[in-house]
């Protein structure tokens, strides 16, 4: 599921980049590093909370 979350995540990114390339001319490997760090970040994010989780139900 984290996964699916992840790939929801990058289209919608790249949606955005896509659109802000078109309106201020990003080129196309700076769209492509914007994308792997958001991509990244999001990660992570959902590494962290899963592992929170992880820690909650163990407690009980």
């Amino acid at each position: 599921m984290k996964y699916i979350a992840i790939g929801v995540a990058a289209l919608i990114y790249s949606s955005i980049l896509d659109y802000l390339s078109d309106e201020y001319g990003l080129n196309y490997f700076i769209r492509l590093i914007l994308l792997a760090i958001l991509v990244g970040i999001t990660y992570k994010i959902f590494e962290r909370v899963e592992l929170r989780n992880k820690k909650e139900h163990t407690k009980d």
